[in-house]
């Protein structure tokens, strides 16, 4: 989320509930309804990129954020989640397994996509992902493994 709402070329981010703009990299992903929550935890609409402030300090700022969230995307759509959260679900190891190589793909996509803008630096770059974002694919454009 920190990545997907962040400027392709200057890498800065907006807090979603106080505005404050800071680099990706010293952003949080902030959840609307708690990441306990299982069957809501990783909904890209019930996630948005928060400073530490408004997600730590002010424990996720959650009123400010539904708000924000039914103005995005509709009227309701905050009590939605809510209801959405109380359904029981478990994910399995393969489940796990599925998120983690779609987001670590989509990171390492978007992270190649940012290369040419970077040039001589991994800043922000995962460790993990790193081996995962290269530069120059068959016809020159940047790639991901």
């Amino acid at each position: 989320m920190r990545l997907i709402h962040s400027d392709d070329v200057t890498g800065m981010g907006r807090c979603w509930t106080c505005d404050k703009e800071e680099h990706w990299t010293k952003l949080q992903n902030g959840h609307f309804v708690s990441r306990t929550r299982y069957a809501t935890r990783w909904r890209p609409d019930n996630c948005r990129p928060q400073c530490y402030a408004c997600n730590i300090t002010r424990q996720g700022e959650q009123w400010k954020f539904g708000k924000k969230l039914n103005e995005h995307y509709g009227e309701g759509h905050a009590d939605r989640m809510f209801r959405l959260s109380e359904r029981t679900y478990q994910p399995t190891t393969e489940t796990y397994e599925i998120y983690i190589d779609y987001y670590e793909a989509h990171c390492a996509s978007i992270l190649a996509r940012r290369a040419p803008y970077n040039r001589g630096s991994d800043r922000g770059v995962p460790k993990k992902l790193q081996g995962r974002v290269r530069m120059g694919g068959p016809r020159g454009e940047d790639t991901c493994s």
